[in-house]
């Protein structure tokens, strides 16, 4: 629901959350499974950049979200109407 009220319309929105190594998150899934370590493989990246320079111009930083926004502006209208008729529909159904 928050989303809504921040879309404009054609928003990528990703969430803010703490980041994992693979080792941590097969230790919380099967904690006594057996752990073999291959090393890195031919092509295999260290680190993902999720927003490249580029796309960064077109973000937007909140408490805990980030926007990604496209570079075009056309629809918006459309979508902020559309989204205020759903959140009202959802506000009457909830009642």
């Amino acid at each position: 629901m928050d989303s809504l009220t921040r879309m404009n319309g054609g928003e990528i929105f990703i969430p803010k959350i703490p980041s994992m190594s693979i080792l941590d998150l097969a230790e919380a899934i099967a904690p006594d499974c057996e752990i073999n370590i291959v090393g890195i493989r031919p092509g295999e990246k260290l680190h993902e950049a999720m927003i490249t320079e580029d796309d960064a111009r077109h973000t937007l930083e909140y408490d805990d979200i980030l926007s990604f926004n496209p570079n075009f502006h056309g629809g918006v209208r459309n979508v902020k109407t559309a989204a205020s008729r759903y959140q009202k529909d959802l506000r009457m159904s909830v009642m």
